[in-house]
C-alpha cells in the first residue's frame, strides 16, 4: 500500500474524486449501487501509450434490485464489491502490463488484487495484509475494451460486506515480464516502476 503522503501528492497533481450515492441512500430516484470514482489525468503515464494510462478507478458494487410492491419499497442488495480500472486506450492483453487495485477493509487490512492479462502464467492474485491465509480465490476479473473490472464476492474476504467501508483507494499499472506476469512494481515496491497511479483518501461504503 502507498503512504498517505504519496496519495496526497497525487491529489495535488490533479486527481479528483466523485462520490455518487445510489437511491437507497437518497430521498428519491432509482434504487441502485453507490460508487466512488477516482479520476486521473490522461497522458501522464510513464510507459506504453494508452493501455497503461489510468483515467479513472470506480469502487462500486454489483447486486440485485427488488421492485417495489404495494406493501414494500424498492430495494437494492449488494452481492459483490466491484473495482473497475479504466485506461485511455484498450487494456493490454499481451502480458506486458500489470493492473493492480487496492484498498483497506476491516479485518483484512490493506488488500490488493492484480493481474497481467495474457501473461503465460496469467492468474489473478490477491492478499490481505492482516490475514495471509486469505487468497481471494473467489474473486474474478474481466476485460472489456478500455476497462478491467475486479469482482470480490461479499463474504469471501474479511470486511467485504454490505455497509462495510473501503478506504485507502489506490490503483496502478506497471510494466512486467510477459512470461511470469510478476516481475514489476508489486514485487519490488518501487514507485518509479509504476507506469501510472491513481489514489484517493475518499472512503467507499459498500452498498
Amino acid at each position: 500500500m502507498r503512504s498517505a503522503a504519496a496519495r496526497l501528492a497525487l491529489a495535488a497533481a490533479g486527481l479528483s474524486v466523485i462520490g455518487v450515492a445510489g437511491a437507497s441512500h437518497a430521498a428519491a430516484g432509482p434504487v441502485g449501487p453507490s460508487k466512488v470514482v477516482v479520476t486521473d489525468p490522461s497522458g501522464d503515464a510513464l510507459g506504453l501509450p494508452g493501455g497503461d494510462d489510468i483515467v479513472s478507478v470506480t469502487y462500486t458494487s454489483a447486486g440485485m434490485t427488488t421492485k417495489a410492491t404495494k406493501k414494500t419499497k424498492a430495494a437494492y442488495t449488494p452481492k459483490s464489491l466491484m473495482i473497475t480500472l479504466e485506461v485511455a486506450d484498450a487494456i493490454t492483453t499481451d502480458g506486458t502490463v500489470q493492473y493492480d487495485v487496492e484498498g483497506e477493509l476491516a479485518g483484512c487490512g490493506g488488500f490488493y488484487l492484480y493481474v497481467a492479462p495474457g501473461a503465460a502464467t496469467e492468474a489473478l492474485s490477491g492478499s490481505c495484509a492482516d490475514d495471509d491465509t486469505v487468497d481471494f480465490a473467489a474473486s474474478t476479473y474481466a476485460v472489456s475494451g478500455k476497462t478491467i473490472s475486479f469482482t470480490i464476492p461479499l463474504g469471501s474476504v474479511p470486511g467485504a460486506k454490505a455497509g462495510g467501508s473501503v478506504s485507502g483507494l489506490f490503483a496502478y499499472t506497471g510494466a512486467v515480464d510477459p512470461v511470469t506476469g510478476e516481475v514489476g512494481p508489486v514485487l519490488i515496491g518501487a514507485n518509479p516502476l509504476d507506469n501510472d497511479e491513481a489514489s484517493s483518501d475518499a472512503v467507499y461504503k459498500i452498498g
